[in-house]
């Protein structure tokens, strides 16, 4: 147990004095609580422009009065004794005290106590380096030691999570559930979803629109895909996956680059506006592939929710993410359609299994680690319903990041080709990844092309 008081902090290095405030840092990173506690004076009559771009804050007025503005919308909320506001968007915003006011702050990731405001508000996201122990004088004096005799090593400590990682996975010995910490529709911005249909999305994780793409151009990504398929050389490139067992190509990815019909589905407006509707922000392209499902011999792709692997394997942050699966054959119940689990988006499963490394190498071909067991398999159906997404040549299907779905193999004579583009926020862009040893390539994860948040 650790006792912290606020005498024993003002004063000294964690009572830190600002322009329009004064913070003092009760429990820092090096606490290793996971969050970071601060009491913070907001003097009478200032305004405080801010802005957390890596950090989640939590802010509990516990004296005084004003009001807090949300920069993206206009919004003013009203701000006294008893009010908590939770800045779960990393939310731009200005505090303006109307009398002094004292809040506490809870920050995840964890301050470290050495940050100060940047020009727009933040803080930097630092890190807590690990503590240099240095020699006394009579240990650089005395003679070395004579050596020990060798020792078996001791055992290695089990991998921990980042203090900022809000979805572990691949670190604990059992899998469990928890539940989703993000909304699933991000804001309120008009587009082309009604009311009904984004609560249909919201509530289900998956929606089915029939007809979005035209007769003509289903019939341009088909011939564009057939020239794919048709091409031996396509094969023998990194991008593409051919099926376990053999040298059928199974899928293709990073298809939104270069020119032609493929490229231009990533900015078809039709598509692009229900992302950034759902999402609630300018979107890019995360990742892009053509899965093809053969007659007769196409596989199976196993349960899984897309977010864990991109978020333990590619360092996606949040829940912020959807795809879109364009529907290039008819898609029916015979022929290995989408499954996907109803509900199970508002539920996080974290799977057992360190990654290994070049992981994707094996797992865009049969994925083991990272796919969840069949205990919470069986939880989640029992919560949701286990639904087929059908439709002909032009559906799309847009489903969220974290709903869990699958599909089953193709032994029937009909082959099912499907285009799939997934859009992730520009405010929820990739860091290091939060359980592998090193990022996934370009083809797979986008980072070269990845934008910053907006200025």
């Amino acid at each position: 147990m650790k006792i912290v008081t606020l005498d024993g902090i003002v004063g000294g290095e964690q009572d830190v004095v600002g322009d329009t405030w004064r913070a003092r840092r009760l429990l820092l990173a090096r606490d290793h609580m996971g969050f970071s506690l601060h009491d913070t004076i907001i003097e009478a009559g200032t305004e405080t422009p801010m802005w957390y771009r890596h950090h989640l804050e939590a802010v509990y007025c516990i004296e005084g009065e004003g009001t807090v503005e949300a920069v993206e919308d206009g919004a003013v909320h009203e701000i006294g004794a008893g009010t908590v506001y939770a800045l779960d968007e990393h939310d731009r915003h200005v505090l303006r005290a109307r009398t002094r006011m004292r809040m506490v702050c809870v920050f995840n990731p964890p301050c470290t106590g050495r940050e100060t405001h940047d020009a727009d508000g933040a803080y930097p996201l630092l890190t807590e380096p690990e503590p240099v122990i240095e020699p006394t004088a009579a240990q650089e004096t005395a003679p070395a030691p004579r050596p020990a005799a060798p020792r078996p090593p001791a055992p290695r400590p089990a991998a921990m999570p980042r203090s900022d990682d809000r979805y572990p996975s691949r670190f604990a010995s059992t899998p469990s559930i928890a539940d989703r910490l993000d909304p699933v529709v991000h804001g309120v911005a008009d587009g082309p979803l009604d009311p009904e249909t984004l609560s249909s999305y919201a509530e289900d994780g998956y929606v089915v629109l029939d007809g979005l793409l035209t007769p003509r151009e289903v019939d341009q990504l088909n011939n564009a895909v057939d020239g794919l398929a048709a091409d031996p050389a396509q094969r023998s490139r990194p991008e593409a996956i051919v099926e376990p067992g053999g040298g059928a190509l199974r899928s293709l990815f990073a298809i939104h680059e270069g020119d032609g019909p493929l490229a231009a589905l990533a900015h078809h407006p039709r598509i692009v506006a229900v992302a950034r509707q759902i999402l609630g922000s300018d979107v890019y392209v995360h990742q892009s592939r053509v899965n093809l499902k053969p007659a007769f011999r196409g596989k199976e792709f196993y349960w899984h929710s897309d977010f864990e692997t991109w978020h333990t394997e590619d360092g996606m942050p949040a829940m912020r993410a959807l795809s879109c699966s364009v529907l290039l054959d008819d898609n029916q119940p015979w022929n290995g359609p989408l499954l996907t689990i109803a509900g199970s988006h508002k539920r996080f499963v974290s799977c057992v299994g360190e990654t290994p490394a070049d992981h994707f190498a094996q797992s865009l071909r049969r994925q083991e680690v990272g796919t969840p067991d069949d205990a919470c398999l069986r939880t989640l159906t029992e919560e949701g319903s286990i639904d087929q997404c059908l439709g002909g040549p032009g559906t799309v299907v847009f489903f969220d990041c974290n709903v869990m779905h699958g599909s089953n193999g193709n032994i029937s004579p009909l082959p099912r080709r499907n285009l799939f583009v997934v859009f992730n926020s520009v405010l929820n862009t990739l860091v290091e990844p939060f359980a592998a040893p090193a990022p996934r390539p370009e083809f797979v994860a986008t980072r070269a092309g990845m934008p910053a948040p907006p200025a």
